[in-house]
């Protein structure tokens, strides 16, 4: 976990051991790590198993203003549909209600390779 995040979102606060059992049943393999990336609008959280697939657990983070957002449940139906299109998009693999986990909903995504674009950074060289 990286220190610049500590102070918005903790992974202390999650029930480790509930996450990964989840995960590992619904991955059907064993969940060997996880790293907090990000957590301002929205946590993200790497996701590494045992057989070398990482994924990306997405979910609003406390501090967003969700009547401003999109829904979860919405932003993982986009990801489902572009999933059957040529747009490069990250694979949906769960989408979970259940808030007993995580204290809200949250999904899973496969990991995309690229180049991060950090928040503040001008958009129009990346799109050249």
């Amino acid at each position: 976990m990286t220190d610049d995040h500590e102070h918005i979102y903790s992974l202390e606060g999650i029930d480790s051991g509930g996450l990964t059992s989840f995960l590992t049943d619904a991955l059907d393999e064993e969940v060997t790590g996880r790293e907090l990336l990000d957590g301002a609008l929205n946590v993200v959280v790497e996701i590494s198993t045992a057989a070398g697939n990482t994924y990306v657990l997405r979910q609003p983070a406390k501090l967003r203003e969700v009547a401003y957002m999109n829904s979860l449940c919405v932003e993982y139906e986009v990801l489902e549909r572009l999933a059957e299109t040529a747009v490069p998009a990250p694979k949906p693999v769960l989408y979970c209600a259940d808030e007993s986990l995580l204290g809200e909903p949250f999904f899973l995504m496969a990991a995309l390779e690229g180049t991060e674009i950090q928040r503040g950074n001008a958009l129009q060289t990346w799109c050249l």
